[in-house]
């Protein structure tokens, strides 16, 4: 991006295109997010996505509708190694 602090909100208002790198004509990145990933301002890493989906077919749609989305922190913020990090819900 064009700043020095960054945010998803930036990338999914505007349609995952970078707005002031010509984003728009060369068509980067994406517009819909399946999972997030962020670690808070408080430290706490957490990670949200769908865990229920509708069949969305009939209305003409290739994949699912999201019905439920939810969120976990992980538990063990010291362990380095990824392996054992432990994720349950917030």
């Amino acid at each position: 991006g064009a700043a020095g602090t960054v945010s998803p909100m930036g990338w999914s208002f505007q349609g995952g295109l970078p707005g002031t790198m010509a984003g728009r004509l060369y068509g980067l990145g994406v517009d819909q997010f399946v999972q997030i990933e962020m670690v808070l301002p408080n430290g706490v890493h957490v990670k949200f996505g769908p865990t229920e989906w509708e069949d969305a077919s009939a209305e003409g749609f290739i994949v699912p509708k999201t019905k439920v989305v939810t969120g976990v922190c992980r538990s063990n913020p010291d362990q380095h190694d990824e392996e054992k990090w432990i994720w349950e819900r917030c």
